[in-house]
């Protein structure tokens, strides 16, 4: 297992460390689990468009950028992630519909289902990470 970390996590991309990425892509999963719950909501809504984000690209864009996912008291953790983001995207359709909605259920439910799996990964890593680091502290008292 050459790929796989002293830690168990697998190297994605360009890490710079754990609790950054992972605390990184627990935000972006989350706001494009959004952006696809509104694609779904919006089904039957007559010329509505599909979007999404490069999520590759938002994250390297994201953990390239310092600080900005740095705690902040005046900058609440949500707009630190849109401040990163690129612009949402049209998804193209594989089949046109007659009303101009470009929604396709059942690849959006397979793409909110692989990302919501991959949330739940990232928020386990991120959680582990954090207890190691407060195990760690506890440990120096």
């Amino acid at each position: 297992m050459d790929n796989v970390t002293n830690k168990g996590h697998i190297p994605i991309g360009n890490q710079s460390s754990d609790d950054r990425f992972w605390e990184t892509s627990v935000r972006l999963f989350s706001k494009r689990l959004e952006i696809v719950a509104s694609n779904i909501a919006n089904a039957d809504t007559p010329n509505y468009k599909a979007r999404d984000i490069d999520f590759k690209t938002a994250l390297n864009r994201t953990l390239s950028a310092p600080n900005k996912l740095a705690p902040s008291t005046t900058l609440p953790p949500s707009a630190a992630v849109n401040d990163v983001l690129p612009k949402l995207l049209y998804r193209t359709p594989y089949q046109q519909s007659i009303d101009g909605n470009t929604v396709e259920l059942d690849a959006e439910r397979a793409v909110f289902t692989t990302t919501a799996i991959r949330y739940e990964f990232a928020m386990e890593q991120a959680v582990s990470t954090y207890k190691e680091l407060s195990d760690l502290f506890k440990n120096l008292k």
